[in-house]
């Protein structure tokens, strides 16, 4: 085990050493210094296999570290679970078709990732409304992805000899 005289020996990375993609970097810009500091510092502790991975795994979590600092607030754990399911809510929920859909994914069921805030109704109708501002995102990707499914199987009828 190192002593926390060791740790400050350890080279920190940089973002620049991570590799990461332009739009990487742009997501990781949106967020607070100390949480990109907290998981720069978490992915340069040796034995790391991928510490771009790690790093991105960790700040998109919206958590600090283990062992960083002191344990979170019980407002600083509300606002990391918020914070989660808003993101759930833009990367996954814009496939959802109902506002009803969204609400149970997040509020009622078993493992609902804000289950313990279902009573919050300013926090549904807030989820909610994130959903209808996102939603026209989904229906875009869904709609190219139905294209380019139609364009596939023309090309395959295509190379099948035109036959249907």
């Amino acid at each position: 085990m190192r002593s926390r005289g060791d740790c400050e020996t350890i080279a920190m990375l940089e973002l620049e050493d991570l590799g990461l993609m332009s739009f990487q970097l742009a997501e990781i810009e949106q967020e607070a210094d100390d949480l990109v500091s907290a998981w720069l510092r978490a992915a340069s502790e040796p034995g790391v296999r991928s510490p771009s991975g790690f790093f991105l795994a960790g700040v998109r979590s919206g958590a600090m570290p283990l062992g960083h600092g002191t344990a979170p607030s019980t407002e600083e754990r509300r606002a990391q679970k918020v914070l989660r399911a808003e993101r759930w809510v833009s990367q996954v929920g814009i496939f959802f078709d109902r506002p009803s859909e969204i609400e149970a994914e997040l509020f009622d069921g078993p493992n609902s990732m804000l289950r313990d805030l279902r009573d919050d109704e300013t926090l549904r109708k807030r989820m909610v409304k994130l959903w209808a501002q996102e939603r026209p995102r989904g229906i875009e990707i869904e709609e190219q992805a139905e294209e380019h499914a139609a364009r596939q199987r023309e090309a395959y009828r295509l190379l099948k000899g035109g036959k249907k």
